[in-house]
């Protein structure tokens, strides 16, 4: 069996020390009953690991970016969904008529940072003060360009260039979200579909809850927006309650 985990909210948990370290063990005895792990997440590589080194000694994969990159336990590249190269010119243009022209932070396979990329761009976020005009861009940028916008309004970053800045839109290509890509492990023949366990907190882990049949964590934004989901208490509970 393999469990695919949202990351913050769902395992790390950056004010609950306490809860992180009992999702960590849970972790450990399932992987000692011979299962595998994948954290699911719209961070990239070094952010994760940045946050919870000991994390790299738990995954066998890694989902990245918003489901847009891939990565085997080691960190290797096995699959990336990027932008076809036209999008991101049209970002940067449609961010410079906004009121609050928003800071844009890029996302390739082996890249995080304010520097433009033409190829292999895989995320870019808007990072906002006025975190308000999070959802109406995001609504506006699917729209105009048919690709998958997330809202994290209340987000904060430790970069100096990000000082003051509240909430983010997370843009990825039209082709790729969290559930595309547990398939894809799935069409290179690292999973199968019988074994697969999801759960999530947020909006953007949805898709892959509904599609697999997966849990949404209690009392978490997603729960309440779509309470037809089933609903789990913690990865704790995931462990301790499937005899496998």
């Amino acid at each position: 069996m393999i469990i695919f985990s949202d990351f913050d909210g769902t395992f790390f948990f950056r004010h609950d020390e306490e809860k992180t370290r009992r999702n960590i063990e849970a972790l450990k005895r399932w992987k000692a009953r011979g299962n595998q792990f994948c954290i699911i997440t719209g961070r990239g590589y070094a952010s994760v690991l940045r946050q919870m080194p000991e994390i790299a000694n738990l995954c066998d994969y890694y989902i990245l970016n918003n489901g847009s990159v891939v990565l085997d336990g080691n960190g290797s590249l096995l699959t990336s969904f990027p932008f076809e190269p036209e999008i991101i010119p049209k970002l940067e243009q449609y961010a410079d008529t906004l009121a609050e022209k928003p800071v844009l932070f890029y996302f390739t396979p082996n890249y995080e940072g304010f520097e433009p990329t033409r190829d292999n761009t895989t995320m870019v976020r808007f990072w906002f003060k006025d975190a308000s005009l999070c959802a109406s861009v995001a609504k506006r940028i699917t729209e105009l360009f048919g690709t998958p916008a997330f809202v994290q309004p209340n987000a904060a970053s430790d970069r100096k260039e990000l000082a003051g800045r509240t909430g983010f839109v997370e843009i990825i290509s039209s082709n790729s979200d969290k559930s595309a890509a547990i398939h894809s492990l799935e069409e290179l023949g690292r999973i199968s579909r019988s074994d697969i366990i999801t759960v999530g907190d947020g909006l953007n882990d949805r898709l892959m809850v509904a599609d697999y049949d997966g849990f949404a964590i209690e009392g978490s934004e997603l729960s309440a927006a779509v309470p037809e989901l089933k609903t789990v208490s913690s990865i704790v509970a995931i462990v301790d309650e499937t005899n496998l």
